[in-house]
């Protein structure tokens, strides 16, 4: 044996984005904040999922109350411009997300204890409680937002953005698959308000993590102001009075409108009319469209980075603005077309996410960067998702309980409340991205027709060239097959 020959073993190195001409310091800190995702995406599936539904329902929350309950948090989303005033003005953006991003994600563990801190009997007090710890946990969220984006918008450089955030989105949905799969079993074996309790906790837990993350990076520095008399009147002024980007703002606030006004029911019209257990909610609703994601996200980033972000956002809204008539065909343990509208929901979903957040982010400019952010998710979230949340609430309990009583059909299938809701939504997301998303091209931006041409060249050209190869391997087998010298006796 040489003793000289020397076998050299390299340590594998997986890159989520191109780390070329980025200080090692910043490749640390964007990893951290991909890895934080896996923690983050616990805490949001569970709050955001069946079981944040069914604990509410447990608690006696009738349709207006989930409608009240889930525009609540939104509501404090004013916050976000007395904080972005905060952050601008003493510019400690580390200590104003680490602090308030620990409260409002452990306020969730008393959440979960609700149940056990008061009676049974005591059930418009559970409520009351149940509000009030969502006020806390949305108020502190106000300044883990404007922070955040404040942060991403200086650690990102924009030339690796689409595909940095597809990297984010991949490593967050292999976490929330997982999670998915525990979280339902835990709730179709656990019995009364033990199974939402254990759930809720760990979401809390698991949520605080996240931000612990965020203490090991280094933190850029905020851009410096220019004006130190700068009151929160002229920085709100000036973001009003920039019209493109609230052309992006107003845009997003009617899409977000029109998404939300049926999203605190599809939960509940899943289990109560649907009759689907926590597991096959989550298989289809959550498994199946995050596998389908994870396959294609990653392309979806690549195609931002090369046409822009308006026209991956144009054509992934053509099946987003359908997707609730899928819900139209689905009545008591009848839900097979699920699973395949799921698939392309999971494929066109995160590339309207993803686009729509560097829309507005290129948009905001460095200075008063976090300004400018709170006026985009305040007017999004108290207009897009509280406003809509209750509107829903209203219809529901309103007019579309009415048209349920007519007991009208379509295709066999019995009109209920919830599916006027869904074929409403429907309508509003069509006029959203037919008349209105065509107007946000930015600059550089590739436009949506000559995109999916291009596209559609690309694939005909590689399912050309497969097709030929695999042809070509045939015949060149037929020939060796043909041309065999005869074996020797």
């Amino acid at each position: 044996m040489n003793r000289n020959l020397r076998v050299r073993f390299r340590k594998p190195k997986i890159h989520f984005f191109d780390p070329t001409g980025l200080s090692q310091d910043v490749q640390r800190s964007l990893n951290l904040v991909i890895l934080s995702v896996t923690f983050a995406m616990v805490f949001v599936n569970i709050t955001t999922g069946a079981a944040w539904t069914g604990f509410q329902r447990m608690l006696g929350a009738n349709a207006l109350m989930l409608g009240i309950i889930s525009g609540i948090p939104v509501a404090a989303s004013t916050l976000q411009i007395v904080a972005s005033y905060i952050l601008e003005k003493g510019q400690k953006r580390r200590k104003l997300f680490l602090v308030f991003g620990l409260i409002s994600r452990m306020s969730w563990v008393f959440i979960g204890l609700i149940p056990f801190i008061f009676p049974v009997e005591a059930e418009s007090l559970r409520l009351i409680a149940l509000l009030v710890l969502l006020t806390v946990t949305a108020s502190s969220g106000a300044f883990i937002n404007v922070s955040f984006y404040s942060l991403i918008g200086d650690l990102v450089p924009l030339r690796i953005r689409g595909r940095y955030f597809s990297s984010r989105q991949v490593v967050s949905l292999m976490a929330g698959i997982v999670t998915g799969l525990f979280v339902s079993w835990l709730m179709d074996t656990a019995t009364g308000f033990t199974g939402y309790t254990i759930v809720l906790v760990i979401a809390g837990i698991a949520g605080s993590i996240d931000i612990c993350f965020f203490f090991f990076m280094k933190w850029p520095p905020m851009h410096p102001r220019t004006n130190e008399t700068e009151g929160i009147v002229t920085m709100l002024r000036s973001v009003l009075r920039d019209r493109g980007y609230m052309k992006i703002v107003r845009y997003f606030t009617l899409w977000f409108f029109s998404v939300n006004i049926m999203s605190p029911f599809i939960n509940v019209y899943f289990l109560e009319h649907v009759q689907m257990t926590f597991t096959e909610i989550t298989l289809i609703n959550q498994i199946i469209p995050n596998v389908a994601t994870v396959f294609i996200i990653g392309w979806w980033g690549r195609q931002m980075d090369r046409y822009g972000n308006q026209p991956v956002v144009q054509t992934s809204g053509l099946y987003c603005m359908l997707l609730p008539l899928a819900y139209l065909f689905t009545g008591p343990r009848t839900f097979l077309i699920l699973p395949l509208a799921n698939v392309l929901s999971g494929m066109a979903w995160p590339a309207s996410d993803l686009g729509q957040q560097n829309m507005y982010l290129a948009k905001a400019p460095a200075h008063n960067r976090s300004m400018y952010v709170a006026v985009f998710f305040s007017s999004t979230q108290l207009l897009g998702t509280a406003l809509s949340n209750f509107v829903g609430g209203m219809l529901m309990d309103g007019p579309l309980q009415y048209l349920q009583t007519l007991n009208l059909s379509l295709m066999g299938f019995h009109m209920t409340r919830y599916d006027y809701l869904f074929v409403l939504s429907s309508i509003l997301r069509i006029i959203c991205v037919v008349l209105l998303l065509p107007h946000l091209k930015q600059e550089g931006d590739t436009p949506a027709s000559k995109m999916l041409r291009a596209l559609l060249r690309r694939f005909r050209r590689k399912t050309w060239l497969l097709l030929h190869g695999i042809r070509a391997k045939h015949l060149r087998k037929q020939y060796r097959k043909k041309n065999e010298s005869p074996k020797e006796d």
